[in-house]
């Protein structure tokens, strides 16, 4: 699963993606009090920057109601666990520094990227 991916302090292989859902679980009621104080609940475009394994991507897909749903990383390796993870969303591998390579989203959440 290791694709070189750079900027992965602990690695973006397997162990890593285990690595990282155990510590969704951990901060997982955190996350839902976020969603809960949202001002909608309803978008049309909601983008997960950083989405990993989509830990947050199926937070997302599950707390929010939305048109459609995005994750970024720059691991090919975890946009394709995360494709198989949440098949209602679209993981696309970019830089997330870079331009967002999708149309302007209502909504950009972010978890563990910096």
């Amino acid at each position: 699963m290791d694709d070189g991916a750079r900027g992965y302090t602990f690695g973006n292989n397997a162990t890593a993606a285990d690595r990282l859902l155990v510590l969704a679980r951990v901060f997982d009621a955190s996350m839902a009090a976020v969603l809960a104080e949202l001002p909608a609940r309803r978008w049309r475009r909601v983008v997960d920057l950083g989405c990993g394994p989509a830990s947050s991507t199926e937070r997302l897909a599950t707390h929010l109601e939305v048109d459609e749903l995005v994750g970024v990383d720059a691991s090919p390796a975890f946009c394709e666990l995360a494709a198989a993870r949440v098949p209602r969303a679209r993981f696309v591998t970019a830089d997330v520094l870079a331009p967002l390579p999708v149309d302007a989203p209502d909504l950009i959440y972010a978890r563990f990227l910096l």
